[in-house]
C-alpha cells in the first residue's frame, strides 16, 4: 500500500525564504521521496506531500528536520512521528491436533503463512483433553456488554487459571484484578432481598441469574478472594426463601432453576433437605436438574439419595429447540448443560462418566469457528478447569518430553495441566518433533498465527452459509 503523507510548514517570519525538508524513517516505510524543496514569499504556511510504501507491519518512525538559511542564520526544525502500519485483513489460527500416547513421538509442521512479520507459532501441551482455553478466554473477557450474567461469565473461569495454566506475573495480577472488579461490580446488581436483578438497580430478581452469581461468590471466597459477608449472607436468605417457597410444575425451566438453587445451596453448607425431598418428588425431573440434585445431595452427606438419583438419569442432554430457548431463562444451551452435568459428576466421584464427558465437551470447544454464548463458554471452562483439578488430572505428574524445535532439543516438563509455550521463528523451519517420555498421554496443539495477504483468506463460516451469484444486469435476471 502507498500513502501520501502530508507536511505543513508555518512561518511567521519574512525573512525565511527557501525551505530543504529531509526524511527519514525505518525499514518498515520506503520513503519513496526523501528530499523536499519548500519556497516562501512571505510569510505563511506551505504544504507538501510525500509519498511513501508500507513494507512490514507495526510502528514506523518518520524524521523530519526543515532547515532555511537566513540572514540571522540557519533556523530549523525537528519532528518524530510513529505511523502505525496495519494490515487490511484479520489475523487467522490454525491449528494442528494429537495426543501423545506414553512413549511415542509427534512429528509435525507448523503451517507458517501471512504477511511477513506477523507469524506466530506456540505449543501447547496439556495432560487433559484441550479445550481451546486462550480463545475462549478472551472471548470471554473481551465480551462488550455488562448484565449480572456477562459480569459472572467474565470473571467465573479466571479462579481456576493460577491452579490451571502458567501465567506471568502480569497475566496473573490482570486475572486477579478481574475477579475482584466483578465482585465489586456484583455489589451494585444485588437487590434488598438479597437476589440479583439482570441489571443494577433494577428490581425484579433473575431467579438463575441469582443462583449463578452465588455460585461465583461462593468459588472466589474459597479461591481466598475478599467477598463481603453480607453479600453471601444475604444471598443464602433469598435461595433459602426461594427455595422453600418453590411449588411443583411441569415446567422444565422451572425445575432447573430450583434444582440449581438447591445445588448452590447445598455447597454454600446449607442445604435445604426438606426442600430437596419435595422436589425430589416431582414427576419427569428433566435430566439436567436429576444431576443437579443428585449433587446437592452428595454434598449434603446423603450418598445413597444421591445415588438414586443418578442411577436414573442419562449422559445425554436434549437439545434446545427455539421454543425452549426463548422460555428457558437460563441461557442455557446443549453444552452448557453437559458441562454443568461434568460438575455434578465430579462431585458424585464419578470419573469414569467424567472423562467421557470432559472428552465431549474437549471435541466442541476446539472448534476454534464455534461461537456459543457467554453463560455456555464460562461453565464449559469452568467444568474443563474442575475436572484438570480432581483426581490424577490436576496433580503435577512429572510429564516429561523433548521438544525439537528449529533444530533444536529442549526438555520439558509439565507442572500444569494446561502448558502454553511460545515457539520463537529464527528461521523458516516449520518442523517440528515432539517426544513424550513420561507414563501419561499428553495431549499436543501446534498454533500457527498470521495476518493473510488480502484475497488469501480461509473461508469461514459458523452455522451460516453465505450463496454469491453474479448475474449480467443487461441480460435480465431470468
Amino acid at each position: 500500500e502507498t500513502l501520501q503523507m502530508p507536511i505543513t510548514l508555518f512561518t511567521s517570519s519574512d525573512e525565511i525564504k527557501d525551505v530543504s525538508i529531509s526524511i527519514k524513517a525505518d525499514d518498515k516505510i520506503e520513503l519513496l521521496k526523501t528530499q523536499v524543496k519548500v519556497t516562501f514569499d512571505k510569510a505563511g504556511e506551505r504544504m507538501v506531500f510525500i509519498p511513501m510504501r508500507a513494507l512490514t507491519l507495526g510502528k514506523s518512525k518518520v524524521e523530519i528536520i526543515a532547515q532555511s538559511q537566513t540572514q540571522a542564520g540557519i533556523v530549523n526544525a525537528k519532528q518524530t512521528i510513529h505511523i502505525p502500519v496495519n494490515a487490511q485483513t484479520l489475523a487467522e489460527k490454525r491449528f494442528k491436533k494429537t495426543k501423545i500416547e506414553a512413549g511415542q513421538s509427534w512429528s509435525e509442521s507448523a503451517d507458517l503463512f501471512g504477511i511477513e512479520g506477523s507469524q506466530q507459532v506456540a505449543l501447547e501441551l496439556s495432560l487433559m483433553p484441550p479445550m481451546n482455553l486462550q480463545n475462549r478466554l478472551q472471548y470471554l473477557i473481551g465480551f462488550p456488554h455488562g448484565c449480572v450474567e456477562q459480569t459472572t461469565s467474565k470473571a467465573l473461569p479466571q479462579l481456576f487459571l493460577p491452579k490451571l495454566t502458567n501465567l506471568t506475573d502480569a497475566q496473573l495480577l490482570e486475572s486477579q484484578n478481574n475477579i475482584a472488579a466483578a465482585i465489586d461490580k456484583l455489589a451494585r446488581y444485588q437487590a434488598g432481598n438479597g437476589g440479583f436483578s439482570y441489571w443494577p438497580g433494577q428490581g425484579n430478581v433473575h431467579d438463575w441469574a441469582s443462583s449463578y452469581a452465588g455460585h461465583f461468590l461462593l468459588l472466589a471466597k474459597d479461591q481466598g478472594y475478599d467477598v463481603p459477608k453480607t453479600m453471601t449472607n444475604q444471598w443464602q436468605v433469598y435461595q433459602n426463601h426461594a427455595a422453600r417457597s418453590w411449588t411443583a410444575s411441569s415446567n422444565a425451566a422451572t425445575n432447573k432453576q430450583q434444582a440449581y438453587r438447591l445445588f448452590t445451596l447445598a455447597l454454600s453448607g446449607n442445604s435445604e433437605i426438606g426442600a430437596m425431598n419435595r422436589f425430589r418428588q416431582q414427576e419427569n425431573l428433566d435430566n439436567l436438574s436429576r444431576w443437579l440434585l443428585a449433587a446437592a445431595y452428595q454434598l449434603a452427606g446423603q450418598q445413597e439419595a444421591a445415588a438414586t438419583l443418578a442411577s436414573g438419569a442419562t449422559l445425554f442432554m436434549n437439545r434446545y429447540t427455539a421454543k425452549e430457548s426463548s422460555h428457558d431463562h437460563s441461557f442455557g444451551s446443549t453444552l452448557r448443560d453437559e458441562a454443568m452435568l461434568l460438575i455434578s459428576l465430579l462431585v458424585l466421584n464419578d470419573n469414569e462418566n467424567a472423562a467421557l464427558l470432559a472428552e465431549r465437551i474437549s471435541n466442541e470447544l476446539v472448534k476454534d469457528n464455534r461461537a456459543y454464548s457467554t453463560q455456555t463458554t464460562a461453565f464449559s471452562l469452568l467444568a474443563m478447569a474442575s475436572y484438570a483439578q480432581h483426581g490424577e488430572q490436576g496433580k503435577d505428574q512429572n510429564a516429561k518430553l523433548l521438544l525439537n524445535w528449529q533444530g533444536k532439543d529442549q526438555a520439558l516438563k509439565l507442572d500444569k495441566a494446561i502448558n502454553f509455550l511460545a515457539l520463537e521463528l529464527a528461521k523458516k523451519d516449520p518442523a517440528i518433533e515432539v517426544k513424550n517420555n513420561s507414563e501419561l498421554p499428553v495431549y499436543a496443539q501446534l498454533m500457527s498465527q498470521g495476518i493473510p495477504e488480502l484475497g488469501n483468506e480461509l473461508p469461514v463460516s459458523n452455522e451460516l452459509d453465505l450463496e454469491v451469484k453474479y448475474f449480467d444486469g443487461s441480460q435480465g435476471n431470468g
